[in-house]
């Protein structure tokens, strides 16, 4: 599915009897803006009236790698199953660097084993041909947080939120998968950003 059947099929989903913040990783991140109001024309879609919230974890608004749309109709009529073909050690070097562990590379390795050929080149043409997205209709506060040693979404993914209102940007060290990295470094900040956006009506 690309981005609108995925957000329709998601928004049904979501919580309407309590607050939550959407968190969305790296793909997830135009979809979970896409649910939060912030698509244009047909995908425009009305926020959760629960929504409080939302954290973005190395990911994007616009393409996520720019210096690859160029190459857009190639990618597209590349053979699925090429992208089975590119070598474990290049997807590690790509998106664990030197983050990676055994385990860490076990999991990326039944990951995408679990994954067509055919699901990885459609998501890849979709993360570089984005939803257009309107960040000024964002309402309500916004955690992004960039990786230091992304080495596939640039450090300038994260210029759209900069200036916007309720909006605050990080930056942690970690590769693209920063949240199966790095995920004790993660936590606090994401946890801090809920409990100001939610509150804690249990008091824990």
């Amino acid at each position: 599915m690309g981005y609108a059947d995925l957000a329709h099929w998601v928004q049904p989903q979501l919580p309407h009897d309590r607050p939550f913040v959407l968190l969305g990783e790296s793909f997830g991140g135009p979809l979970a803006l896409l649910l939060a109001g912030c698509g244009q024309g047909d995908m425009h879609m009305k926020p959760p009236t629960q929504l409080k919230g939302v954290v973005l974890a190395a990911s994007f608004s616009g393409p996520a790698v720019p210096w690859a749309t160029p190459w857009l109709p190639l990618i597209k009529n590349l053979p699925a199953k090429s992208l089975h073909a590119i070598p474990a050690a290049v997807w590690r070097w790509w998106l664990l660097g030197r983050w990676e562990t055994p385990e860490l590379q076990a999991a990326l390795k039944r990951a995408l084993a679990h994954a067509s050929p055919h699901v990885l080149r459609h998501r890849a043409v979709q993360a570089m041909q984005p939803p257009a997205l309107n960040m000024q209709c964002m309402q309500v506060p916004l955690l992004a947080i960039r990786a230091a040693e992304d080495r596939l979404v640039p450090a300038a993914s994260v210029q759209p939120f900069a200036h916007l209102l309720n909006s605050q940007t990080i930056t942690i060290p970690g590769p693209h998968m920063l949240l199966q990295t790095v995920a004790v470094t993660c936590a606090p900040p994401i946890a801090a950003f809920m409990q100001k956006c939610c509150g804690n009506p249990e008091g824990t």
